[in-house]
Parts: C-alpha cells; structure tokens; sequence
C-alpha cells in the first residue's frame, strides 16, 4: 500500500514540475529545463537517467 501511495505521489510531484518547468520556459526567473528534467526523473527514473547519459555525452563533444 506504502509503495503505491509512494509512486502516485512520485507521479503527481514529476507532473506539477514539468507543469512549473514549462511555466519556466517563459518566464525568466525560473529555470524551465531544470524542473522539466526534475519531473521527467520523477516520473520515469530510468529516461531521467538515459537523458543525463546523453546530456553529458553531448557536453563532452561541445567542450573539444
């Protein structure tokens, strides 16, 4: 019972910070693409994941 409670709020929590992220993305005091990676990691651990892997993969190519 615990662990649905947990992953129904782990689902709503990922949900209200892409909703604030993409709030973000026009306004510009908060930082849209941090809350949406937050909400994504949130909701699905392992794209959150996967999308970090990429990210750093990409930041080493820009860098040389």
């Amino acid at each position: 019972m615990r662990k649905k409670i947990r992953r129904w709020l782990e689902i709503v929590g990922g949900i209200v910070l892409i909703l604030v992220g993409i709030a973000g993305l026009f306004l510009p005091f908060l930082q849209g693409i941090l809350f949406i990676m937050g909400g994504i990691m949130l909701i699905s651990p392992y794209h959150g994941k996967k999308m970090i892997k990429k990210g750093k993969q990409w930041w080493k190519r820009i860098r040389k």
